[in-house]
């Protein structure tokens, strides 16, 4: 099963440290918008975890997911995006491997089965299906979007898998 102790270390290296964004004052990707009551200045790289841990890994259920791979792209489409887009993607993307899935944006028996079941690359339709996100969302509103189209496009190839050749 996917383990959380192996998919922070990504997280943690795609959020980087104490920074300013849309988010406001952001630190190891937690945000004084998403967390107003946080001190986001003294934030611990443990208190990070716990927070990534108690609000993205466990509502997504990934620790039921087979696939690490999957799980940590996953992962990162929840901390980024969502957990109920992310949740809802990864749903999509099920659909179109002929799954048969509501598209509701919450994980539960039926979508962790469902992708237990795909083949290790099944990953990559996911990626592509976060990269057509971005894309959409910068042409929507290009002025407040499209400066980080870029490094939104190389962080999810970043969970693309090699077809392994039989």
């Amino acid at each position: 099963m996917a383990l959380f102790q192996n998919a922070i270390p990504i997280i943690l290296k795609h959020e980087g440290g104490l920074t300013s964004d849309t988010g406001g004052l952001t630190k190891y990707g937690i945000s004084q918008k998403a967390y107003p009551k946080l001190d986001i200045k003294n934030l611990t790289e443990a208190d990070a975890k716990n927070i990534y841990l108690r609000d993205y890994w466990n509502p997504l259920k990934l620790d039921n997911f087979k696939d690490q791979n999957l799980a940590n792209a996953v992962f990162d489409a929840g901390v980024n995006q969502g957990i109920k887009t992310a949740a809802k993607m990864l749903q999509i993307a099920l659909l179109r491997a002929k799954e048969n899935l509501v598209v509701d944006g919450i994980i539960g028996p039926l979508t962790t089965g469902a992708a237990n079941r795909q083949p290790a690359h099944f990953v990559n339709d996911f990626v592509n299906d976060r990269i057509q996100f971005y894309k959409d969302l910068a042409a929507g509103n290009p002025y407040l979007y499209a400066k980080f189209l870029n490094g939104w496009i190389k962080r999810a190839q970043s969970f693309l898998v090699k077809k392994k050749l039989t």
